[in-house]
This record gives C-alpha cells, sequence and structure tokens, in this order.
C-alpha cells in the first residue's frame, strides 16, 4: 500500500506556558529565551507502524528514535516522545544554550513502505538583555546608558525600545550589531538625554522588540544640590513666638538627592556672629514629593530672643541654605 504522506503545514505559533514555546512542523523562525525550555511538534497524516524518527539541528549529535522503543526517549537535555497513534513526533530541548539555536528537521523514515518526510525549522536563541554602563548623573547633565542582547540571529540587528517611568525615550538612540563568532551576534542601543529631576529619577527599562519582548531594567537616581528652609507659622509672620516656658517648635523642610542632614543653627554674637550647631534633635514628619519635613523643639532659656535658621550639612555639592529667622518670648 502507497499512502501519501506530507508534513502538514502550520505557521509556527507561541504559547504562553510555563517556560514553554511550541513550534508545529514548519513556519517562521522559532525565538527562545536563553536558558528558557523549547517544544517542536511534528505532524503526520498516517498512522502506520514501523518507523524511525531523526532529530537533526544545532551543534548537537542527531538524535533517533525507533517506534518499537519507548515512547520517551531522553539524550541529555533533549527529550523524543513519539505519540501513541503514531501521527506526531516531540522534541522538548531543556534549559536551552547559544548551541541550540540553528536548522532544525524532524525525518520520518518508514521502514516497509512509504516515502520519508521531513519537517523543518529554524530555532533562533536570544538571551535577556543586560542595561550597562549607566551613569548617576546630576540634574542638568547628560545622562547615558547602553544594553546589549546575545543572539544566534547574525543576520539582523535587534529593535530596542527605551522607556522611562511610563514615557519613551527618543533622544539619541542608536543601535550596533557585532557579530561575535559564526553563529552569535550582539546587539547593542545607547541612549542619552539631559537629566531633571522627578522626570527621570525613575525605572529605566531596555526592551527588545519582538514576539518575546525580553527587557532588563535599572532604577535610574538624578542626583541635585539640597535646599533647606525654615517653614513659618503662618506666610505672612518672620518670626516666631514662644511660650511662656520658652519653649517653641521649628519646623524645616529639606529637599535634595541625595537628602542633606538638616540641623538648627543658632547665631552666637558674642562671637563674632559665628553661627553654632544646636544639640537638639529633629523629628521627620513627613517625605513627600522627595521634600523633607523636619520638627526641632527649641528652648530660649533666660533669653528673651535669639536668631536661628535651618543648615543643611554633608552636602555633597554646596546647598542652598535658608535665611534666618528671629525667636522671641512671649
Amino acid at each position: 500500500m502507497n499512502t501519501r504522506r506530507q508534513c502538514s503545514q502550520w505557521m509556527t505559533i507561541l504559547e504562553v506556558w510555563i517556560f514553554m514555546v511550541t513550534v508545529q512542523c514548519q513556519g517562521e523562525p522559532l525565538l527562545v529565551v536563553l536558558e528558557e525550555d523549547v517544544e517542536i511538534n511534528c505532524y503526520f497524516e498516517s498512522a502506520d507502524s514501523d518507523f524511525l524518527i531523526i532529530w537533526k539541528g544545532g551543534n548537537l549529535e542527531p538524535l533517533t528514535h525507533r517506534f518499537d522503543e519507548s515512547v520517551i526517549k531522553k539524550d541529555d537535555r533533549r527529550i523524543s516522545t513519539i505519540g501513541t497513534n503514531g501521527r506526531t513526533t516531540r522534541l522538548q530541548i531543556t534549559n536551552t544554550t547559544f548551541k541550540d539555536g540553528g536548522s532544525y528537521t524532524c525525518h520520518k523514515l518508514y521502514l516497509v513502505s512509504g516515502e520519508p518526510e521531513t519537517c523543518q525549522w529554524l530555532i533562533n536563541v536570544q538571551d535577556v538583555p543586560q542595561i550597562v554602563d549607566v551613569s548617576t548623573v546630576w540634574e542638568d547633565e547628560i545622562a547615558s546608558a547602553e544594553c546589549c542582547s546575545k543572539s544566534t540571529d547574525t543576520m539582523h540587528t535587534a529593535s530596542f525600545l527605551w522607556t522611562i517611568g511610563s514615557k519613551l525615550l527618543w533622544e539619541k538612540t542608536r543601535s550596533t550589531n557585532n557579530v561575535i563568532s559564526e553563529q552569535i551576534s550582539s546587539s547593542c542601543s545607547n541612549v542619552s538625554f539631559v537629566a531633571k529631576r522627578r522626570h527621570h529619577d525613575q525605572t529605566l527599562k531596555c526592551l527588545v522588540k519582538n514576539e518575546l519582548n525580553a527587557f532588563d531594567t535599572v532604577q535610574m537616581k538624578v542626583l541635585y544640590p539640597a535646599t533647606v528652609r525654615w517653614v513659618p507659622q503662618h506666610p505672612s509672620l518672620d518670626i516666631l513666638v514662644a511660650d511662656s516656658n520658652g519653649n517653641v517648635n521649628i519646623t524645616c523642610t529639606s529637599d535634595g538627592n541625595p537628602f542633606p542632614d538638616v540641623l538648627i543653627q543658632r547665631l552666637n554674637i558674642e562671637e563674632n556672629n559665628q553661627w553654632v550647631n544646636l544639640p537638639t534633635n529633629g523629628t521627620i514628619l513627613k517625605e513627600d514629593n522627595m521634600i523633607q519635613t523636619c520638627l526641632f523643639p527649641f528652648n530660649l532659656g533666660n533669653q528673651r530672643n535669639a536668631t536661628l535658621r535651618c543648615f543643611a550639612s554633608r552636602c555633597i555639592r554646596p546647598c542652598t541654605q535658608d535665611e534666618s529667622f528671629l525667636i522671641r518670648s512671649d
């Protein structure tokens, strides 16, 4: 009996299973992430017995699987399975490496009668991109980053998409492709932009645009000098009035990245108007929108008034200090 057989022509499909990608017979190249598993299925019209399956592909030795062997045959990271009806065969490659990339064939040879049948496809292995050379930058300076991804697809340059927060980054992006070896190429993309606080002090994301959409992220850090301010009890007031015991609470706000250490200084008139640090410790009331609010207790003691100021210390770059304010007894 001479039965016409041929592989059903299926387009490549990707199914989102747990670390599993599946392709049916032949079609578009199959893309898989490095170290994930890939599963390849081949379908035949005939269910005749007495056949031999030969898997070829990658840089590995051919894997043969006879119909009269066990249903499952393992060879290191490759697992061959013959369906119970004889119409299907499956090859699973676990923990893929770059060596697994390349052309694959599934040969079905009939030992009694029938023409040999073959399925063919291409597997490309791509690693997860990595963002490197990220610069911690001061505000209004140029920030830059580079993102690279390796693949066994040596014919095409990967297409990258950069975002920061939820916004696209288009400024000064470029991509390059370098062939590392006969089988592996590396595509890289560079991005640069003028850093602004709050706008760029967010998550930077680099995505390789394809059906996998693999990406990497880093947290950008935009530095800027600190500013400290005294907060009056009322906008129209420029003095603080202590209670009958000479006690008063002082509120200071500060910003900056990194945050400065905030303290209270007193003007010492007896020592040539020198500013002296006070030992009082502040309590952080809140941090909101990169602004820190601190509360400091102060007591006038036996004096009727004092000139104080909120002061920022341990500044990486010169801080903007606040003007002085007056405290007097009630």
